[in-house]
């Protein structure tokens, strides 16, 4: 049976890297986004790859609902490919212990350095990086056909030294989603995830073309008298600041100066993917 690639991307980096294995797997790939509404997700192949960035130290929350929707999964191998910034902080162990509560194993974990889409670090070759990430494709596809397990997560020493300061910069992150979503504390880091869309604006540079409402992966914009309108079920992945072909959008996180997506992805190749998920409705 046809291996089947899962993945959410937000700048193309998963996308990038869930194109890559396909080809070395001859595998199907789905957007997870192509999934929201669906009841369950049952696996045709034997062989399952999720892959997904690293956002806040943890899983996206779209992962989680989608991870938490996978019935028959049993005897499958599942693989998952984290593509990170500075570590895979929880995001793996949040991922095994959803597909554990669904009679799955995650028999391979994986982590990625993949250029930053936040915020430049000047002492990146986004090439550079893109082309080791290449190359350790090759080993996940290849333990992934011998079936092998285990948890391969890059430097041991730089996950060591990231693990604590996750700790530390947790409540920080929740602390600022608070004043930028001018929501309750007492709402959980999900739910204010799922509002972030509310510190995205536009300025008056904005042309209306909507480019920003079709690379969407979670269909949470819409354009209202020709200006973007954000909704309340973002993931946070910055498509819409990213892919802005006028960069007219604005965001209190990330920093203005600086727009990032993977080169070898275009802003039509996103919207492609959300075509493909509305056909499949």
């Amino acid at each position: 049976m046809t291996p089947e690639i899962f993945y959410f991307s937000g700048t193309g980096n998963s996308l990038f890297l869930a194109r890559g294995l396909a080809e070395r797997l001859e595998a199907r790939i789905t957007p997870i986004g192509n999934l929201i509404g669906e009841g369950s997700v049952v696996p045709e192949g034997r062989i399952v790859g999720i892959v997904f960035p690293v956002y806040y130290a943890s899983l996206p929350v779209i992962v989680k609902e989608f991870a938490a929707k996978l019935e028959g999964i049993e005897g499958c191998y599942i693989f998952a490919v984290a593509n990170y910034g500075g570590a895979a902080g929880d995001s793996l162990r949040i991922l095994r212990r959803i597909i554990q509560s669904k009679g799955g194993k995650l028999m391979g974990s994986y982590g990625i350095h993949m250029p930053q889409n936040a915020f430049r670090k000047f002492w990146e070759n986004p090439e550079r990086i893109s082309s080791k990430a290449e190359r350790k494709l090759d080993t996940i596809a290849e333990n992934a056909k011998a079936g092998r397990r285990g948890r391969f997560l890059g430097s041991w020493l730089t996950n060591a030294l990231i693990e604590p300061l996750n700790l530390i910069l947790s409540p920080l992150s929740k602390r600022g989603l608070v004043q930028l979503t001018g929501a309750s504390n007492d709402e959980s880091m999900d739910d204010l995830i799922r509002m972030a869309g509310r510190s995205f604006a536009v300025g008056e540079e904005c042309t209306g073309c909507g480019i920003c409402e079709r690379v969407c992966p979670v269909n949470n914009i819409k354009l209202v008298d020709g200006k973007p309108k954000w909704l309340d079920h973002c993931e946070n992945c910055l498509a819409c600041y990213n892919f802005c072909p006028s960069e007219t959008i604005g965001d209190g996180v990330v920093d203005g100066d600086y727009r990032y997506h993977h080169p070898d992805v275009t802003a039509a190749q996103m919207i492609e993917s959300r075509a493909a998920r509305d056909r499949t409705r």
